[in-house]
């Protein structure tokens, strides 16, 4: 089994290789990179786009995209409540149906 966010990040044969917690299985992939230098060097050319992908600079980005996405739809519903009060999260529900 794989664990945390490794597997949503590590493409298997890409840039890295996952494996489970047998100490088996792990030291068989071991073996395998060492035996398959070619392998080895896809998986760091992989890794290193990879990481590009998660530059401070880009997660800053997404960060600060994220926050002005709430802070519009927040704005929003402020309006909707300074304007139609209370209810006006039963006319969007009604609407949606």
């Amino acid at each position: 089994m794989w664990h945390g966010g490794v597997a949503d990040v590590v493409e298997n044969g890409q840039n890295g290789i996952l494996s489970t917690d047998s100490t088996e299985e792990w030291a068989k992939n071991l073996v395998f990179i060492m035996k398959n230098r070619n392998v080895l060097t896809g998986m760091r050319i992989g890794a290193r786009r990879t990481a590009q992908r998660y530059s401070e600079k880009i997660i800053a980005a997404r960060i600060l995209s994220h926050y002005q996405y709430l802070q519009k739809n927040y704005q929003a519903e402020q309006w909707l409540y300074y304007h139609l009060g209370r209810n006006y999260q039963t006319i969007l529900l009604k609407e949606n149906y």
